[in-house]
């Protein structure tokens, strides 16, 4: 199994074409192996085609870095509270699973800075939810000691495609129209990964 240390050396900034939605719950209930759609309520902040209020700078398998705005309420002091995100990558290697990789994270609050007239949030990953079959529910498994593994997986990928992009598939899909600018255009703009830490 790789190290924490080893994996986090994987870091990117993602071409914001392949950061398909992202949504950002600012309270965390208490921790726990279960949490119902209920209990998370609707997201605080959101970020998909049709809103744009959440910009991940960077991104590895035990955190990220991102940018709200600056009217978001929190403050330095409010560094170490648990939030719950919502990721949902392109990943247009990945066709079994339709080309994208979706995540629900809790994350504790590792960093909070005004920049540039924005929020930055650092964020550290503390466990990864998974889907219930029969209710309206997630569990969480631990994702403080050795990241996300599909994330890791995700990272090393798109290296690898943006070293040596993939030929755009046959045709258009209009179901995924961003997906597919995102690939004819981003796949030789895509910055490569560069080592770092949250």
């Amino acid at each position: 199994m790789e190290s924490p240390n080893r994996r986090d050396e994987l870091r990117l900034e993602p071409p914001r074409p392949y950061v398909l939605e992202a949504a950002l719950w600012l309270t965390a209930g208490p921790r726990a192996d279960r949490a119902t759609l209920e209990e998370l309520g609707p997201p605080d902040l959101v970020s998909s085609a049709c809103k744009n209020e959440l910009i991940v700078r960077d991104l590895s398998s035990q955190g990220l870095r991102l940018d709200a705005p600056a009217s978001l309420p929190l403050a330095d002091r409010d560094a170490g509270r648990d939030v719950w995100l919502y990721l949902k990558l392109f990943a247009p290697w990945d066709q079994e699973s339709g080309g994208r990789l979706s995540l629900f994270l809790r994350a504790e609050t590792a960093r909070i800075e005004a920049r540039d007239g924005t929020c930055r949030l650092a964020l550290r990953f503390v466990a990864k939810g998974a889907p219930e079959r029969d209710a309206k529910a997630l569990c969480f498994t631990d994702a403080g000691r050795f990241g996300v593994s599909e994330l890791y997986r995700w990272l090393q990928s798109y290296a690898r495609h943006a070293s040596s992009p993939l030929p755009p598939p046959r045709g258009l899909d209009l179901d995924r129209l961003p997906a597919e600018i995102a690939i004819v255009q981003t796949g030789q703009a895509a910055e490569p990964p560069r080592s770092g830490r949250s």
